[in-house]
């Protein structure tokens, strides 16, 4: 009986270790994940959009934590020419993807995206990357003698000034209170003042990349009747300093005091705000965008609107609450309906769509509304009894990993 119960055992294990080389021998089928994320890239190639769309949902649905669903559905979006989710789905794929070259890819894919939304042509080449200040004019010296006046020549056309740090920009003035908006203003043209335009119609921005200081204001800033205020040392800017990291999110903020004329620009539309960003280049960077309206609460934060010289509230460690209240961020003012309002009543346009097609989410004083895209300035929201007079702006993110 012993003899018969080893026999028996010992047939059992050769059975196990036979059906076990068997199995490893055997290719493994590839998961559900791996197999949609093959049929979408098939679809794709093949010009089926649609499927590829499918496809890539699916492969979310079945593991959202995975970066290569998020992008094989942002890479069908851009063919199907739907930009703005595109854009959302490519910045999921940012988040999840690891660090090398299918992050850049994806970055580009996402900046092309930002750009056709904006009705700028992708295939355009961008502003140069970082310009340095301008150099000066020369000044013909004066005749060292009298001598008889030569007969009147036209004046030479003065040379462009191209756009660099605010070192030198000095205070705008307010709007002048013609053509005033009568409730709320929409335009499709160009698309900021004070910023320059390249020949594709994109607002090109280009920072000063000189390693030591600027010196933007030699002397105080006046007070509200005009006189200088005594004992405020002159502000002096870095452009080396031109970013702010929020480390609980990994985003880098664009410092707005950096942007032409110390940020007096606008007023924005929503494509205005989208292009503006999507053509930033700051501190050798070019994948700055527009923030997400979650994103952009966690900065721009809740504060009182109610009186005329209200000021909005940012988050402490990003120094713009000093930057506004110290005239080195010195947003444009601008007339709604013949009235005069300082330029830090700010809606802050966001990426994210808004309750109505053609709609997109931005943050005023911290709450968030639903605005049309052509909106540049008004003076309420919808639904609103009281006056808000507000102005379009962006802020602009990028990932600091």
């Amino acid at each position: 009986m012993k003899s018969i119960a080893l026999k028996l055992c010992c047939f059992a294990l050769l059975s196990l270790s036979t059906a076990g080389y068997s199995q490893a021998q055997t290719p493994q089928a590839p998961s559900a994940f791996d197999a949609e994320i093959q049929q979408g890239n098939a679809q794709l190639q093949a010009g089926r959009a649609d499927s590829a769309l499918d496809a890539g949902d699916a492969a979310i649905r079945i593991d959202p934590n995975r970066w290569d669903g998020y992008a094989l559905s942002g890479r069908a979006l851009l063919a199907l020419k739907r930009y703005e989710a595109a854009a959302d789905a490519l910045s999921k794929a940012i988040e999840r993807a690891p660090d090398g070259e299918e992050q850049a890819e994806l970055r580009e894919l996402r900046r092309q995206c930002l750009l056709a939304e904006s009705g700028v042509s992708v295939g355009a080449a961008p502003a140069a990357a970082v310009a340095a200040a301008p150099a000066p004019v020369p000044v013909p010296a004066p005749p060292s003698a009298p001598t008889a006046a030569p007969p009147p020549a036209a004046a030479p056309a003065p040379p462009p000034v191209a756009a660099a740090a605010p070192a030198a920009a000095a205070a705008p003035a307010p709007a002048a209170p013609s053509a005033a908006p009568t409730r709320v203003a929409s335009s499709s043209a160009a698309p900021a003042n004070g910023a320059p335009v390249s020949a594709s119609g994109a607002t090109t921005v280009q920072a000063a990349a000189s390693a030591a200081p600027v010196q933007a204001v030699s002397t105080p800033p006046a007070n509200k009747k005009g006189r200088k205020r005594k004992g405020r040392p002159a502000i002096v800017l870095n452009p080396a300093d031109a970013a702010w990291t929020d480390v609980d999110s990994g985003l880098m903020w664009a410092k707005p005091w950096y942007f032409p004329a110390g940020g007096a620009i606008g007023p924005w539309n929503y494509r205005d705000a989208v292009a503006f960003c999507a053509n930033l280049r700051l501190l050798g960077d070019s994948d700055w965008r527009l923030p997400t309206i979650d994103e952009l609460q966690k900065v721009y934060l809740v504060s009182s609107k109610a009186w005329r010289w209200s000021a909005p509230k940012f988050d402490p460690d990003s120094g713009f609450d000093d930057a506004l209240k110290g005239g080195l961020w010195r947003p444009q003012d601008f007339n709604v309906d013949g009235d005069i309002f300082p330029g830090n009543r700010l809606l802050v346009w966001s990426s994210s769509a808004g309750d109505a097609d053609g709609e997109h989410s931005g943050v005023y004083f911290g709450r968030r509304y639903s605005v049309k895209d052509g909106t540049q300035l008004g003076e309420s929201f919808p639904g609103e009894r009281h006056r808000n007079p507000f102005h379009g702006y962006a802020l602009c993110v990028r990932s600091a990993h």
